[in-house]
């Protein structure tokens, strides 16, 4: 199947395995259900669904004020007039997310491979500053192309790899540090 979420709908979670089709038609997997959902955006935020020949409309708004990262997004959506609170996490997202280990005493933050695959691509060099959510890498597995990105902003301290290599899952690929720590060395 494609991309992989937890939906939660007013606290209650549901995963949802979705592939996108021809048309607006898409092929789901909702708790472990296969669903075809049919869609038609009427206009911005309103969009109609068609799941299982039963019909509804959604009106969809991000929800002001909430954090909104790469692996989480929060909705208003109302349908048949009923407000719902809706949560979406990419668990593809997530477990990148994951392979970001916390910063140690000297503020240094190590990225790994969040699975097995082939570099395709380096974007940075040692010194290099970066600021959060800046592609990094790219990471091929499972014939997809996975971004990896900078959790904070600093500068790479470690490159550990190069395009083309093969890398395990859990191997050190970048050590991000503060751009504080570089200046009180460079001092």
């Amino acid at each position: 199947m494609g991309k992989i979420f937890t939906v939660q709908v007013n606290g209650a979670e549901h995963r949802v395995e979705i592939e996108p089709g021809e048309h607006g038609i898409w092929q789901a997997v909702i708790d472990g259900k296969p669903v075809t959902i049919d869609t038609y955006q009427v206009s911005d935020g309103h969009t109609h669904l068609l799941i299982e020949n039963a019909s509804f409309d959604f009106y969809i708004s991000q929800t002001p004020g909430e954090t909104q990262t790469v692996e989480q997004r929060t909705y208003d959506i109302t349908n048949s007039g009923i407000p719902h609170s809706v949560v979406i996490f990419d668990e593809h997202r997530r477990s990148l997310t994951k392979s970001v280990s916390r910063p140690g005493a000297g503020g240094d933050v190590t990225i790994k491979a969040p699975m097995p695959g082939l570099v395709v691509a380096v974007l940075v060099a040692p010194h290099e500053q970066v600021v959060k959510n800046q592609r990094i890498a790219v990471l091929e597995a499972m014939k997809m192309q996975n971004d990896l990105l900078a959790p904070r902003d600093g500068v790479i301290r470690t490159v550990a790899v190069t395009a083309g290599q093969a890398v395990n899952q859990g191997q050190q690929l970048f050590v991000i540090g503060s751009a504080e720590q570089t200046e009180k060395s460079d001092a």
